[in-house]
């Protein structure tokens, strides 16, 4: 007979009789891959932010924020914290106007798709290549180092 569980972290149902699980919580069952890969990326919001706001750190604000963004940009909280870590981290904005939130996620979440689409194109193309084919050897001429430049090869399409 079939014992039919929905996954604790995927919401997918599968039958537990058939495929390997754990139990996630007393009486919540979960694909045993899907525990081993689960990240808690609501837990990485809440250390990211705490450690950039400080005092002015608020962890209900921040979680109704995480449901409010959630539902109404239909997002998961891995992209909220990649959101916030392109913004703080990577462009290194100022904290002097999150209040102790994240308001500023639903902002800016079409900027880091952008980017991210843009880092995972630039990835793709960039996957076979090697950088030595580009920048060439260099050479230590009395203490310092100078790179031995490659000759660009003319494409005669650019030349107009």
């Amino acid at each position: 007979m079939a014992h039919w569980v929905k996954c604790y972290f995927c919401g997918k149902v599968f039958d537990a009789d058939k495929e390997e699980y754990i139990m996630a919580t007393a009486r919540r069952y979960a694909h045993k891959s899907c525990a081993e890969n689960y990240v808690d990326y609501k837990g990485k919001i809440h250390s990211l932010m705490k450690g950039l706001l400080g005092v002015e750190y608020s962890a209900s604000r921040i979680e109704s924020q995480i449901k409010r963004i959630k539902d109404q940009e239909k997002t998961t909280e891995e992209e909220i914290y990649k959101t916030l870590d392109y913004w703080y981290n990577i462009l290194n904005n100022s904290t002097e106007k999150a209040n102790g939130g994240i308001g500023i996620v639903p902002f800016i979440l079409g900027q880091y798709r952008k980017w991210a689409a843009d880092q995972e194109s630039n990835s793709r193309i960039n996957k076979n290549k090697k950088i030595s084919d580009y920048v060439g050897e260099t050479i230590i001429v009395e203490g310092r180092i100078e790179p031995i430049k490659k000759p660009r090869h003319v494409k005669y399409y650019e030349l107009s």
